[in-house]
């Protein structure tokens, strides 16, 4: 892993990774894609982050431990951070999975409701046949 310059304190960036992960969970999300796809495109998207939290714990215990003690500290604490990561972060994908999905059948429902109006402008349905296909619409999930 390589060090990187940082001035804030490990448990900063510890939190900046983890809303890098959601939001770049919930930018990622496609019902089509698998919970895995999106886990490791949401870590790669979040790997600067991750760079930087090591060498912030690194910094943080150089001084009293030094170089190789560092290293071996930085390196445990980023495993039992990934180990937390990887265990919460299949749960948020699929979360988020479901939350695209039902964004994308909502707004599949509404067009398909604007279709609905458009033809009972044009006079082709009447408004008992609107407001019959409206209520199937709605009513469907």
């Amino acid at each position: 892993m390589q060090i990187v310059q940082t001035s804030k304190p490990a448990q900063v960036i510890a939190g900046e990774v983890s809303a890098c992960l959601k939001s770049s969970v919930l930018r990622l999300a496609s019902p089509n894609e698998s919970v895995a796809a999106i886990a490791a495109a949401a870590k790669n998207a979040c790997a600067h982050k991750r760079s930087e939290f090591y060498s912030a714990v690194y910094s943080e215990n150089r001084a009293e431990i030094g170089n190789i003690g560092a290293i071996r500290v930085a390196n445990n604490v980023l495993a039992r951070y990934d180990a937390a990561i990887d265990a919460g972060l299949p749960e948020d994908v699929i979360l988020a999975k479901q939350r695209a999905s039902s964004t994308s059948s909502d707004s599949s429902r509404f067009s398909d409701i604007r279709e609905l109006k458009m033809l009972l402008d044009s006079g082709a349905l009447s408004q008992e046949e609107f407001d019959s296909e409206k209520r199937k619409i709605l009513e469907s999930k």
